[in-house]
């Protein structure tokens, strides 16, 4: 029985290790995004938790329903959701990210840099 409760609290620790991680990387890649977009000039909310959040093109301080998303810069996302792809960034098409553990500090910079290049070149 000890056994068990050490493995469980092993584990645990893990966890709590990889989840910090999880949200930290992406808190990382959220301030990224929108210092980009803030750099070029370019109104954009940044909304979500760190692991998944979602980018909205908006002047707005949040998107609460669909008619706050609907009357978002729509057009501007799907060109920068191509210009991406063409990149080699893979966002939904809506704007919803996820990241996981896997991306390291310099998968975020390089996505960032992917991101600037993309939100210029789609101003």
């Amino acid at each position: 029985r000890s056994t068990d409760s050490m493995s469980r609290s092993v584990s645990y620790t893990h966890l709590d290790v990889y989840k910090r991680q999880l949200y930290a990387t992406g808190q990382l890649l959220m301030r990224g995004l929108r210092e980009a977009a803030q750099q070029l000039g370019v109104p954009m909310l940044v909304d979500g938790p760190g692991p998944v959040f979602q980018i909205y093109f908006t002047d707005k301080e949040v998107v609460r329903n669909y008619r706050e998303y609907a009357a978002c810069d729509r057009s501007r996302m799907s060109r920068v959701h191509a210009a991406l792809l063409d990149r080699g960034v893979n966002m939904v098409a809506r704007g919803l990210w996820f990241v996981s553990t896997a991306h390291s500090n310099v998968d975020i910079d390089r996505t960032v840099e992917q991101f600037t290049d993309a939100l210029a070149a789609t101003r």
